[in-house]
């Protein structure tokens, strides 16, 4: 089946074609290998897509990952039955997709089954799993969860190398600390995002933290600077 799309036209499997084949599939010696070979392409493809997601390629690899959404659930799903080392890095970069297209829910799901082995991960991915974790914890309105992952993520501020990585767990933790009722430390932490991104080029992740950084002084009554940054 052909579909058109805004990127042109997508060959499509019909499903009682797509049943039959993965039927087929599981009965061959090399099914695992076919298994990766999948994941894999599509963990490149949303590698592809973080940069653009982030600026001004956006709405097209908006479009193009909504096109190739069950594959990159297929390609998590894969991951997470038999190697889970690449899927926090996965879960950052997708996570801009994610929020966009409603599909928060599952990905929390997701989430939720790497938390467990947490303490077992290298530095870099633990924070990007618990920079997922708060993130799309809040995004569901599970506040119990989003104030787990901010107690896993502040410890990790201090050694995260990555400027983009420090920059957004900050953001994350100015989400997040409105639920424990600490807006003035959320603000604290949205100013030094919006800082530290400003130096960036993130035009995507700068507006959401001046944002953040508005919204939170409108909570405060500072209506002056909200006004500035939400102009911003």
């Amino acid at each position: 089946a052909i579909d058109s799309t805004e990127l042109g036209p997508r060959s499509r499997m019909l499903a009682t074609v797509r049943a039959f084949v993965a039927e087929r599939l599981a009965a061959r010696p090399d099914a695992t290998e076919v298994g990766r070979r999948h994941a894999d392409f599509y963990r490149a493809l949303a590698e592809q897509a973080d940069r653009p997601l982030r600026g001004p390629g956006r709405s097209e690899w908006m479009e193009r990952l909504q096109a190739e959404a069950g594959n990159l659930a297929a390609a998590v799903r894969w991951y997470l039955s038999h190697d889970r080392r690449p899927l926090p890095h996965l879960f950052r970069v997708l996570y801009l997709f994610w929020s966009q297209r409603d599909l928060g829910r599952e990905a929390w799901s997701w989430v939720e089954q790497l938390l467990p082995g947490f303490g077992t991960l290298d530095p870099q991915a633990r924070a990007e799993l618990a920079w997922a974790a708060a993130v799309l914890a809040g995004d569901i309105g599970d506040d119990a969860a989003a104030l787990a992952a901010r107690q896993r993520l502040a410890p990790l501020l201090p050694g995260i190398q990555d400027p983009f990585l420090h920059a957004v767990a900050r953001l994350a933790m100015a989400w997040t600390l409105p639920v424990a009722g600490d807006y003035d430390g959320a603000l604290r932490e949205a100013a030094a995002s919006l800082e530290e991104l400003r130096g960036q080029d993130e035009p995507i992740f700068t507006a959401m933290a001046a944002f953040t950084v508005g919204a939170v002084d409108t909570a405060l009554g500072r209506y002056d600077d909200a006004l500035r940054h939400l102009r911003e």
